[in-house]
């Protein structure tokens, strides 16, 4: 994307003599005078006609002292420079002002300054009067961005982009060299384009500006507010430094910066096709660490466009009194009958440019897919009219205006061929942009240049960007009713009276009490993946380092492969009942394969399957509680059932909490494409949370009416219960959601086996082929364990939670403590890929050391049917490992974590921003 020789060059690194190639032997001779006019600062400057800087000198404005004192200096500094020049041999022939604010430079005035309150300031006449020469008024940024057109970055390219980005983000679009100023001299306002609509107020009196985001004032404000009370810094260059030495607060802010400013330019991009954008302003002195970033953001967004090169200006903090030095030599090329290229009169301007302005043409090499929806023309959802916000592929399209960006109004309707069709062969290409350069010389991104809307889903576990969240958050409480409300969770509710000997009473209070308790931490978990967009897994390196997470991944992938199974079984077992044709093996690689399909295609299949799902899981269950209450002497038995101890009700209340909280490890993977804003993230929360807690405990009240009634199996209850036709439809239904549950299970798989496998080889990110064998993998395992276990299930099954109690408590606490009350959402996400784990390091002794002295707390209060602690035993078998497995980390981890945040408040691994991985070819 970036010329390799521009690309090593640091913004603003000019201090040698500039000039245009060979002399002017046809041209004027003397020097202008060009003035840069600052909110605080004036600065001057000779100019010869080859762009030569002969003097250049500074001062205070004065503001403080008001606009009159701001105009005397201005024009006292002028003269003062004049005779200075003219005393020294030199011909001034005019001069040229860059004003900031709004300048009306046909009329010469400055129309509003806020920094130095002028108002209808006739400048151009006034200092004309002063001085005695023509002047050329014109904004401070054109004139900048006419200076790195001319004699900097831009030079050679017919449209150029100036953004420099200093206090504000302004912006100056050049044609054929000279600056366009807009119908009302307001054109490339980038600054002002609304990038989040929800956003902070700016002084414009619009919200969400990109100026309220990365401009300079407002990254230092963003960063102070993130630290809460902590010593403010005093300007932006202080965090752009923090994020450097990896601050994770100084870190989210840069890259929140550049991520709105990616955004806003590529609309820019889209409407100007420019050749080259040129970063200037003080904050580019960041260099590759805002570039890089930048960069990143442009490539994920493009979808047809043509991406610039991305340069930094050359000329320094000189840019502005050049540009007003070149404004000044037009006046003098047109006194002097020379022309002044086409330029509005006196000031050196152009509205259109000599020649029609057709944009940058850039030679075609990647064909267009004409197979894709987003380029053949036909309707799309109302929602999803335009498949990215901020850059779209083509035909029939409009944006829309929502979170994201400003809408495009209209684009041009450019009709692709078919597939297959006569004219397929000569389908439109677009030229895609090509990797460039990350930090530290590492390798970059191989760029997804188009939004991908294939069947399968393109993304594993890289952090989903903002652009591509989308999703409704009430939709989560589909996905988790219908996950729950499987023939599983029934199975789980014979537990109580089948294994702890509970009555209907005492059964259902624990089975409700402990779904409470345990679906709050879960769906606290799913409250991350909006906030951070990346798998739970990965997210977990933020408390355990890269390395030190993996033992909890690697028990993750144990306990998909457990559920996988588990569910299996009792497909098998309905299935087989309904059609005793196919053997129970059989079905279950059928339902085992099913659940493959829908895993592979991925994230959105996932949740329409759930919606589907949910229908008929509630009519299934409303179907078999009538049934059930129906059947003669069942309603009976179960009131009769008054069975009570404190172990079974406790042990029940701890089988309610871990079904909840095994989904913790996997339940932001479902969230983390949803939008990130704040009331996304509470919705998000308590959809989840009512999702899967009615989905969990009205089955689980079945399983327990059913354990009681038929004393025995759940599932052959059901059959015998229903009966005949019913039963058969009943049972075979069930499978549908066995397929939604376990897609889920495999699905979570792939992403643990990733996370694993990127560990250990930082830059690797799989495309579709590898993640769909990742898929399969665990498969084999599922199907393994299933036909291994299908006889000894229940007895097995109670064991399985047991073990997953005892491991995922602990790390839960660890993690939602980490989260809410040390981090407070702020984690360094690319950190989380970077080689040795970026600011948290490899391994982070204390969360380990908290982890691992909690689990060995935890063995003395253990019960499962192979061993019984030694406190367990004493309390009649009452099994409170999970009670110290949730206490004793949280407290522990909490007084640790909060101690090293205060005397070390930044990352202590200083580490770059770390690029987004590169993906294989898909």
């Amino acid at each position: 994307m970036t010329d390799p020789d521009r690309s090593t060059r640091q913004a603003g690194a000019t201090d040698a003599v500039l000039t245009l190639p060979g002399p002017m032997p046809d041209g004027p001779g003397g020097v202008t005078l060009g003035l840069d006019i600052g909110g605080t600062v004036l600065k001057s400057a000779l100019v010869a006609p080859d762009g030569t800087v002969r003097y250049e000198s500074r001062c205070s404005t004065r503001a403080q002292d008001g606009p009159d004192a701001v105009l005397r200096t201005v024009l006292d500094h002028a003269a003062e420079t004049l005779a200075k020049a003219r005393a020294e041999g030199e011909d001034v022939r005019a001069v040229g002002i860059a004003s900031c604010g709004l300048v009306d430079e046909d009329a010469g005035t400055v129309v509003f300054s806020a920094s130095i309150q002028w108002r209808d300031l006739p400048l151009r006449r006034l200092a004309s009067e002063h001085l005695g020469l023509p002047v050329a008024l014109g904004h401070d940024v054109r004139s900048g961005g006419l200076a790195e057109a001319r004699l900097g970055a831009g030079r050679g390219h017919r449209v150029v982009l100036f953004v420099p980005v200093g206090t504000g983000v302004g912006g100056a679009l050049l044609l054929d060299g000279k600056p366009f100023p807009g119908s009302h001299w307001r054109s490339a306002e980038v600054g002002h384009v609304v990038t989040r609509p929800d956003g902070d107020p700016c002084p414009c009196g619009q919200r969400g500006c990109l100026d309220t985001l990365a401009g300079g004032v407002a990254v230092a404000r963003r960063y102070n507010e993130r630290r809460g009370t902590l010593p403010p810094v005093s300007g932006a260059e202080e965090v752009a430094k923090r994020a450097a030495a990896g601050d994770p607060a100084a870190v989210r802010v840069w890259e929140e910066a550049a991520d709105a400013m990616a955004q806003t330019l590529l609309t820019a991009v889209t409407l100007f096709d420019p050749a080259v954008l040129v970063l200037g302003g003080g904050l580019s002195q960041a260099g590759e660490q805002l570039r890089a970033p930048l960069r990143r953001g442009l490539e994920r967004r493009a979808a047809f466009q043509a991406l610039p090169d991305l340069v930094f200006a050359r000329l320094g903090e000189r840019v502005g009194g050049l540009g007003a030095g070149l404004r000044a030599w037009s006046l003098v090329r047109a006194s002097d009958g020379l022309g002044t290229g086409g330029g509005v009169p006196g000031s050196g301007l152009t509205r259109s440019g000599p020649r029609p302005y057709a944009g940058t043409a850039r030679p075609s090499r990647t064909p267009v897919s004409a197979a894709d929806p987003a380029l053949t023309g036909r309707p799309a959802p109302a929602d999803r009219v335009c498949p990215r916000r901020g850059g779209c592929g083509g035909n029939g399209h409009v944006h829309s205006s929502g979170r994201g960006g400003p809408g495009l109004e209209a684009v041009d309707r450019v009709r692709f061929p078919q597939p297959g069709s006569p004219s397929s062969k000569g389908a439109p290409t677009m030229d895609h942009p090509v990797s460039g350069t990350g930090p530290a010389g590492a390798e970059a991104p191989r760029p997804t240049a188009a939004p991908d809307r294939r069947l399968v889903e393109g993304r594993t576990i890289d952090a989903v960007p903002e652009d591509e969240r989308h999703g409704r958050p009430r939709d989560l409480f589909a996905v988790w009713f219908a996950a729950n409300i499987s023939p599983l969770t029934i199975v789980s509710g014979t537990i109580a009276p089948l294994v702890f000997g509970l009555g209907l009473w005492p059964a259902i209070a624990a089975v409700t009490l402990g779904n409470l308790l345990g679906g709050f931490l879960m769906a606290l978990h799913a409250a991350q993946g909006p906030r951070l967009g990346v798998p739970q897994m990965i997210q977990s390196r933020g408390q355990f380092g890269s390395h030190g997470s993996l033992l909890v991944t690697l028990v993750v992938v144990f306990m998909y492969a457990g559920w996988f199974a588990s569910n299996l079984v009792i497909a098998g077992q309905a299935l087989h009942r309904s059609v005793p044709a196919v053997d129970i093996s059989a079905w279950l690689v059928l339902c085992g394969l099913a659940g493959l399909v829908v895993a592979i295609v991925g994230y959105d299949l996932i949740h329409r399957v759930g919606r589907w799902a949910t229908v008929l899981t509630l009519s299934l269950l409303a179907l078999c509680a009538v049934r059930v209450l129906l059947t003669p002497g069942v309603l009976e038995r179960a009131m009769n059932a008054t069975g009570f101890t404190v172990s079974g009700f406790v042990g029940m209340t701890a089988i309610g909490i871990l079904l909840q909280i095994t989904y913790a490890p996997y339940v932001s993977d479902y969230t983390r494409y949803m939008p990130a804003h704040a009331a996304s993230r509470r919705s998000t929360l308590w959809f989840t949370y009512w999702g899967s807690v009615l989905g969990s405990v009205l089955p689980m009240f079945l399983g327990i009416v059913m354990g009681i009634a038929v004393a025995d199996d759940a599932i052959a209850g059901l059959d015998t219960v229903l009966g005949g036709t019913l039963s058969a439809v009943v049972l075979c239904s069930f499978a549908v959601i066995v397929v939604h549950v376990n897609s889920m299970n495999l699905y979570g798989t792939s992403l643990c086996l990733i996370t694993a496998a990127q560990t250990f080889r930082h830059r690797w990110l799989p495309g579709r082929p590898a993640r769909t064998a990742l898929i399969a993998a665990p498969l084999a395992l599922g199907l393994t364990l299933a036909l291994a276990f299908q006889d000894t299930f229940l007895a097995s099954y109670t064991d399985f939670l047991a073990i997953l109690q005892y491991v995922l408590i602990p790390w839960t606490a660890i993690n939602l403590v980490d989260f809410y009350l040390v981090r407070r959402g702020h984690y360094d996400v690319p950190s989380f890929f970077a080689p040795g784990g970026g600011v948290y390091g490899r391994v982070n002794g204390p969360a380990v050391l908290v982890y691992a002295v909690s689990f060995a707390l935890e063995v003395p209060f253990m019960h499962t049917s192979a061993y019984t602690g030694p406190v367990a035993g004493a309390l009649g078998g009452i099994d409170l490992s999970w009670a110290v497995g949730l206490l004793i980390p949280s407290v522990a981890y909490w007084l640790i974590a909060r101690r090293r945040t205060a005397a070390v408040p930044h990352g202590t691994t200083a580490a770059a921003p770390a690029p987004a991985l590169p993906q294989e070819g898909s």
